[in-house]
């Protein structure tokens, strides 16, 4: 890797996940696209693998999936990749490249003290772009666990820097041992996270049998998202149980159809919740499917404990059984609703009071149900009738028809994403408390210590007086990203919001959280 330079830092030869702009006319370059497509092949035997597993299963034949290297483009004119493509002498490559395969069931992500020295690296450097960096050749050389990429996602802000959450949770995609808990850290971020996260690594990666438990959308006309429906609609043809739970599509409720355990349709939208027993989830985290041999990344039929995972959503706890991370039976999916709706909120604002204002279009300081409706409406935020009762009901506290800022912050606090506790259920409604904590931004009931663990995780020490911080190997390769081939090009944080909330529905997600 001498020749690369710079360019080494950027190409992690042993986590080569990440976004890619490569002039091909530099040899240092096309050089890093050369690897790749070598990568890319060597990859080939288990996409093939997976091909002869699911060809079997019950939903239609399953359409080409562009698993590895995908949004391609050659001078902004889209581009796939074929095993006899030959790399072009001139023009700028760009592409997400996804790395696949596993860590080995062998591989253990660094202890605590371990990786206490990479938090404490990332304290010590204010610049986010370098920070991002340091993460990255971390990776080259270590794996992570689920508790340890939840602990980096918290060292940005998910309401000014989304566009580096999306890159922590890229560049730890293929060194994460514990991966089927990977699943569950989606579940936390803001959905434009999530909307990001699918357009870079793919509906059809980021779909895991073993923790299939949650909340889908899936456009039927996009190859991805295809095999994701056509995936529940197998699973809930085989396993047992209630599966498929408020199941619409084209935003009429059903059952899904005998017929479409032969082919689904070619075009709408279907979502459902799916739900599964805890029979089905005892048996499922042991031979990573229900009724078929041998499922992909298991060794001799099981599932290697290694890549099983304790990091649970805190939300959902209280449904999951000792030792399990996923919810059993269909009493979840009410505590679920409420995020979902919650998240959809987050694209348009960034705090409780910012999207109350953004509804309450006459300055009343009140919302009734016909002003809730119609506003959401009106920003974009289509909700079912039964969640437009629901969300109703959670917010009118005091029943009585009408919605104040108060209410609606109590509503904001209780449906937090990403947080280690439950907020108390008779916390006070004093006024006078709730706007001092809405002016600092702080829910009611929120545990001091949690809050001094927060402000240390976002960096807020500073170095002492006098004491320069030390040289990083990595900033050098963030300086030059911009301009150069690189690995994990994030864009501006600012832009995340407004792109993803005007997305279409080609740019949606299947498995949102």
């Amino acid at each position: 890797e001498k020749h690369l330079g710079v360019l080494a830092r950027s190409f992690t030869k042993n986590n080569p996940t990440g976004f890619y702009r490569l002039d091909l006319g530099k040899k240092p370059q096309r050089d890093i696209c050369l690897r790749l497509l070598e990568l890319q092949n060597s990859q080939l035997k288990l996409i093939k693998e997976m091909e002869e597993y699911y060809a079997v299963r019950a939903g239609g034949a399953r359409g080409d999936v562009d698993r590895t290297w995908r949004n391609g483009k050659i001078d902004g004119v889209e581009h796939s990749h074929s095993c006899d493509w030959a790399v072009p002498q001139h023009g700028f490559l760009e592409v997400d490249f996804v790395q696949i395969v596993k860590p080995p069931p062998t591989a253990k992500p660094p202890d605590e003290d371990e990786f206490k020295l990479l938090e404490e690296k990332l304290q010590f450097h204010n610049n986010a772009m370098t920070q991002i960096q340091i993460i990255r050749d971390w990776s080259n050389r270590h794996y992570f666990s689920c508790a340890h990429v939840h602990m980096l996602l918290r060292l940005f802000s998910m309401e000014t820097q989304q566009s580096l959450r999306v890159e922590v949770l890229v560049i730890t995609y293929s060194r994460t041992v514990d991966w089927h808990g990977y699943r569950n850290l989606l579940q936390i971020i803001a959905l434009a996270e999530y909307e990001a996260l699918t357009r870079r690594l793919g509906a059809t990666n980021l779909f895991d049998e073993v923790m299939a438990v949650g909340y889908y959308e899936c456009d039927l006309a996009i190859p991805d998202q295809r095999f994701v429906a056509q995936e529940l609609v197998h699973l809930a043809m085989v396993e047992p149980g209630e599966n498929c739970v408020e199941t619409q599509y084209n935003g009429v409720d059903l059952s899904i159809p005998a017929g479409w355990g032969k082919e689904l349709p070619k075009r709408g939208l279907l979502s459902l919740y799916y739900c599964r027993e805890q029979e089905c989830i005892d048996k499922v985290d042991q031979d990573g499917s229900w009724n078929q041999s041998n499922p992909p990344h298991t060794v001799n039929g099981k599932v290697p404990p290694s890549y099983k995972s304790t990091f649970t959503v805190w939300f959902l706890k209280e449904f999951c059984a000792p030792g399990h991370t996923q919810p059993a039976g269909t009493d979840w999916v009410r505590k679920y609703r409420m995020r979902r709706i919650k998240g959809k909120m987050l694209k348009l604002a960034n705090s409780g009071p910012e999207m109350f204002h953004l509804l309450d279009t006459d300055g009343g300081g009140t919302l009734d149900r016909k002003e809730l409706a119609v506003g959401l409406f009106r920003l974009g935020v289509w909700l079912q009738p039964s969640e437009m009762q629901a969300l109703m009901d959670a917010l009118d506290e005091d029943g009585g028809g009408s919605i104040d800022l108060e209410e609606f912050q109590s509503f904001w606090d209780q449906t937090a994403l990403d947080r280690d506790y439950e907020l108390p259920k008779d916390a006070p409604l004093k006024k006078q408390e709730r706007k001092e904590n809405l002016l600092e931004g702080v829910p009611i009931g929120t545990p001091p210590e949690y809050l001094a663990r927060k402000k240390k995780l976002a960096g807020s020490e500073q170095p002492p007086t006098g004491e320069e911080p030390p040289p990083d190997e990595g900033a050098g390769a963030a300086e030059e990203a911009g301009a150069t081939g690189e690995a994990g090009a994030t864009q501006d944080p600012t832009t995340l919001r407004r792109r993803s909330s005007g997305a279409s529905a080609s740019e949606g997600a299947a498995g949102v959280p």
